[in-house]
């Protein structure tokens, strides 16, 4: 992902999804896809992902000079428009998981452990979660999606999520992270006809 002076693809990219989206960008999680279907949250799960969402951006303290530094070098170095879109709702939701010894593990959870010290060397005891099918639609059973408003909400649980990814030591370097991370961005926008699109990056 880089650094906060020079970013790289993931940061470029989240910023220019909302900046093409700004316009329309939905002020509540109302909608969410749910085992690959796009679903319609009642009031109580509204609310159960509203404070979720709170918690877990308040867990992320403390980042925000980085944040404001990478975005001042990502704007200065493109121009991403915003596209108008009329009669439209985004609804923008964001994963991040982790492969490790082919098991995969949610990184943000909220029962996450506490970010990891160098020293740490063993992987933390986690559950691995189970990527299953319906309709032909892959996904990942009991991953945490949480709402995202702005880049920066996206890139402050990015940060958050890899202070907990597994690290063990290699011949070639004693702090290697030998697992692979994978960032979700799931993209609905439900139109006033009531056509739903989800895009998924």
């Amino acid at each position: 992902i880089g650094t906060p002076s020079k970013p790289g693809i993931v940061p470029r990219a989240v910023e220019n999804i909302f900046r093409m989206n700004a316009s329309n960008i939905y002020p509540q999680p109302a909608l969410k896809l749910e085992k690959g279907c796009a679903c319609i949250l009642d009031d109580e799960a509204l609310a159960r992902e509203e404070n979720m969402r709170q918690t877990l951006l308040e867990s992320c303290g403390g980042l925000n000079a980085d944040h404001e530094l990478l975005e001042k070098t990502i704007t200065s170095e493109h121009d991403f428009q915003t596209i108008v879109q009329d009669e439209v709702s985004v609804f923008i939701w964001i994963s991040f998981v982790e492969i490790y010894n082919e098991l995969v593990f949610d990184l943000l959870a909220p029962s996450s452990q506490q970010p990891k010290t160098s020293q740490q060397m063993a992987p933390p005891q986690r559950k691995g979660l189970k990527i299953v099918t319906n309709d032909g639609k892959v996904f990942i059973q009991g991953i945490t999606s949480v709402y995202v408003k702005s880049c920066s909400e996206s890139l402050k649980l990015l940060h958050w999520g890899l202070q907990h990814v597994s690290y063990a030591s290699t011949s070639i370097n004693a702090n290697s992270s030998r697992s692979h991370c994978i960032f979700f961005i799931d993209i609905i926008k439900y139109y006033s006809t009531g056509v739903v699109v989800d895009v998924s990056l």
